[in-house]
């Protein structure tokens, strides 16, 4: 893992997609965030190490994209977040290692997650 990891951040709605970001940047991360599923598979970037994705996003939602990254063969650690709580039994059955978290959360608990999910990649 390089000293600051690139973590995506896919959230259509901006001042979380920021709120997000700015967690992960003081956790020594560098955010780099999407508005959509689609916008991030047209300028998917090679050296992303982590994830964090919306479940409900417009277009393809956020599972589809989770599904559709590890087909191209980028299965990030990924943590989903939601305001919707039984997004979560669907998280866990498409991959029980990701983690879900539910919408509103509290910064720490985003970023323990992100870097536990960092540190087992490695």
């Amino acid at each position: 893992m390089s000293a600051a990891p690139l973590v995506i951040v896919v959230d259509d709605d901006a001042s979380m997609a920021r709120a997000m970001g700015r967690i992960l940047e003081v956790g020594g991360m560098r955010p780099l965030a999407f508005s959509s599923a689609e916008a991030l598979l047209a300028h998917l970037p090679a050296d992303a190490e982590g994830i964090v994705i919306d479940v409900q996003l417009p277009g393809m939602d956020g599972l589809a994209l989770y599904r559709k990254l590890r087909a191209l063969g980028a299965a990030y650690p990924a943590v989903f977040v939601s305001a919707q709580h039984e997004a979560e039994a669907r998280v866990r059955a498409l991959d029980p290692s990701c983690v879900f978290l539910e919408k509103p959360f509290p910064g720490r608990i985003l970023l323990e997650a992100m870097k536990r999910l960092l540190d087992e990649a490695a």
